[in-house]
């Protein structure tokens, strides 16, 4: 069904972020292979080998984790949400959440977890979801002297700022990340 000869139409559950704007959310075909090549360069060879050293940091990190709990069974379902949304939020973000650290749920992603727990059931309805998401507030800008995703993210933006649209791929893009992470956790918990 997803393949390249696929002739279907994505329902309106895709409209979900809207008036934001994301190229996993498009239902827009020439739209979606537009903004993909916005991904090519965060996601290149030499990008991922960027990413590669925060990840074995968030791994040796991992290790402590389970090294500190000696004998004491660990729940790997938490454990393996802290290791993806850490290392998401450092490679995507710059920012560590510090989860696997504490041992606690970071607040952000606490709220994020509510919301998509939320989602599942008013599925069928899809705009009261969509009602509540176009309240969530944009990205700040953060000067920072290592990339991460979404500064490509935010370069683009400001490339096209008299372009409004932008703005609507800025936030929808920054959401496809931020649940792309949370995809992550959830293969692996399968």
């Amino acid at each position: 069904m997803d393949g390249v000869q696929n002739r279907n139409t994505r329902s309106d559950w895709y409209d979900l972020l809207h008036p934001r704007m994301s190229s996993i959310f498009t239902r827009d075909k020439n739209l979606h292979n537009e903004r993909r090549k916005m991904w090519e360069q965060p996601l290149s060879t030499k990008s991922l080998q960027q990413y590669h050293r925060r990840v074995i940091e968030k791994v040796h990190t991992l290790e402590n984790f389970i090294s500190a709990e000696d004998s004491k069974p660990v729940l790997v379902n938490d454990l393996m949400y802290f290791f993806a949304f850490d290392s998401m939020g450092d490679f995507a973000f710059s920012e560590d959440f510090g989860m696997m650290r504490t041992k606690q749920w970071h607040t952000s992603i606490a709220m994020l977890r509510s919301a998509l727990t939320l989602l599942g059931p008013f599925s069928p309805a899809i705009w009261i979801p969509r009602l509540a998401f176009a309240f969530i507030p944009g990205v700040w800008k953060e000067v920072l002297s290592d990339r991460d995703i979404a500064s490509w993210f935010i370069e683009d933006h400001e490339k096209h700022e008299s372009d409004p649209t932008w703005a609507r791929w800025l936030s929808g893009d920054t959401a496809t990340l931020v649940v792309a992470g949370s995809n992550t956790t959830r293969r692996l918990d399968d």
